[in-house]
């Protein structure tokens, strides 16, 4: 979770001190290569000059190809064995870079992007940073007591962790539902009220 919080921090900071920089490349450059000591903030990075460059080349046309390579390099670097990485490189990093060119190759592909919009996958992007934030504490409550208790009374393993999952996805969707409703959503229209008071915009 500290990583969730650190990186978005991290985001955040980018892009308020740095988004109108010339020169930003230079600074995803060096951060890139700093991230190597710390690689669990690999992917935050990958995701900022991802966008980065999806801005800047917004109005070229898209190339289905392209799109297609670089979402099947991403798919494969985020996904490569531990076993077979080089000597300095983590999943974390391996992780990071695949995302980076995963979401290079989703701007690129046509095809991709009207699958992306599908509304349902639309209304899961919406929901996926209350997601990411109420899951873990789930799974290591509810779900991990589920399990045991399952478990306890002679379940199969196989059967106690897919009961588990079964019941726990629609309370992990639940929550998540409530939290961008009552949480997020208020926070988010706060926020944007703050920056045009700021602003003056």
């Amino acid at each position: 979770m500290n990583v969730i919080i650190f990186g978005s921090y991290l985001s955040y900071g980018i892009l308020l001190f740095f988004g109108s920089f010339q020169r930003r490349f230079w600074l995803y450059g060096g951060l890139f290569l700093l991230s190597f000591a710390v690689p669990m903030y690999t992917a935050f990075l990958g995701g900022i000059v991802a966008a980065d460059l999806v801005v800047i080349h917004s109005g070229r046309p898209a190339a289905e190809s392209r799109g297609w390579l670089l979402l099947s390099a991403g798919m494969v670097v985020g996904n490569f064995p531990e076993v077979w990485l080089p000597s300095g490189i983590t999943v974390f990093s391996a992780y990071g870079i695949g995302a980076f060119l995963l979401l290079l190759g989703c701007s690129e592909s046509r095809s991709i992007q009207s699958w992306l919009e599908k509304r349902w996958l639309v209304r899961a992007g919406v929901l996926s940073f209350a997601l990411i934030l109420v899951h873990f504490t789930i799974l290591m409550s509810l779900s991990a007591w589920m399990f045991l208790k399952l478990c306890a009374i002679g379940i199969s393993y196989g059967w106690a962790l897919t009961a588990t999952v079964v019941l726990s996805v629609p309370v992990v969707w639940l929550a998540a539902l409530v939290f961008e409703s009552l949480v997020e959503r208020p926070t988010e229209r706060f926020s944007h009220w703050l920056f045009r008071k700021i602003t003056g915009e």
